[in-house]
């Protein structure tokens, strides 16, 4: 800058002396003391100007620095933003995510219901079968045990021809034999029995005529073949002397399936050695009962106690005598 300055100094002192040869202001001033003055006024210029350009300089740095600030605080801004999106499409597929995967969720569930109820209708569909199928071997039994039974019955009505007692009208005439007489035929279709019991089943009629004879009543719902064990557990009277039986009693036979049979005593002969019985489920019965195997009846004429031993293959399993 002093060189520019030099230079230019001599260019103007070639062509304007007079003004290359004042250096100073106040050079050109004669009193010494308006000189010096004059110094002194230059240099507080000089020095204020300095100072000017100083806080013009500091406030260009401020502002610089204002800038920066502004710039960094701008791209912080733009930053944080932008992790604010990417967090917030973070969480979005999260979200969706978790909402693909409750779906799915809720698919396998469903899956899983519809194999559960799939299996359970197949379940049901083999316990039908399978009741059906016992249904048949049971009906099947039944015939055959009718059959045999009526072979029994005209081995009977032969042997009572020859001298084997007739059953007595007086054998009706006990309060279990009035009950069984006035009870209607198809008793499946017009009477309810015991609520524990299938109606039409031999249990169901056996444990109504045991009622009427019993102070208490036999807490039982399986099947016949287990009615002695049973009400020895209850504390009824199980015997295997007939004889000992009473109108009401019931007395059981069992068989090879374990469903056995049961039948109730209206009267019991013990000089003849005969009884009365009423059973159901038995053979065919009545013809207005809703299966021919079902329906109520009073056996002619009375067993002897040798032919209940076994009726077909249904062997004697005890008399349960009521209290």
């Amino acid at each position: 800058m002093l060189r520019v300055q030099i230079r230019h100094c001599l260019i103007i002192f070639i062509f304007f002396p007079s003004i290359c040869l004042a250096k100073h202001p106040c050079d050109g001033i004669s009193n010494p003391q308006q000189r010096q003055n004059c110094y002194t006024q230059y240099q507080q210029q000089q020095a204020e100007q300095e100072r000017q350009r100083r806080m013009e300089q500091q406030d260009e740095q401020q502002l610089a620095q204002q800038r920066a600030q502004q710039e960094q605080q701008r791209q912080q801004q733009v930053q944080q933003e932008q992790r604010q999106r990417e967090e917030q499409q973070r969480r979005q597929q999260q979200a969706e995510q978790e909402r693909h995967r409750q779906l799915e969720q809720q698919r396998q569930q469903q899956l899983a219901q519809q194999r559960a109820q799939q299996e359970q209708q197949r379940q049901q569909q083999q316990e039908s079968l399978r009741q059906q199928q016992q249904a048949q071997q049971r009906q099947q039994q039944a015939q055959k045990s009718n059959s045999q039974a009526n072979a029994s019955s005209t081995s009977s009505n032969r042997t009572s021809q020859t001298g084997n007692p007739q059953a007595p009208k007086s054998a009706l005439a006990s309060p279990v034999g009035s009950f069984v007489n006035s009870a209607p035929k198809s008793f499946i279709s017009k009477t309810d029995p015991d609520p524990n019991y299938l109606k039409g089943q031999c249990v169901a009629w056996a444990t109504k005529v045991f009622s009427q004879a019993s102070s208490q009543q036999l807490s039982y719902s399986g099947n016949a073949g287990q009615i002695t064990a049973n009400a020895k557990k209850q504390g009824f009277t199980v015997t295997r002397d007939i004889a000992a039986a009473t109108p009401g009693s019931m007395i059981v036979w069992r068989n090879g399936s374990g469903y056995g049979h049961v039948a109730a005593i209206v009267s019991n002969d013990a000089k003849s050695k005969t009884v009365v019985i009423s059973e159901d489920n038995w053979g065919k019965l009545d013809a207005n009962a809703v299966s021919p195997n079902y329906g109520i009846h009073v056996e002619p004429p009375p067993f002897s106690y040798d032919q209940l031993q076994k009726r077909g293959s249904y062997v004697f399993d005890g008399v349960v005598l009521p209290k």
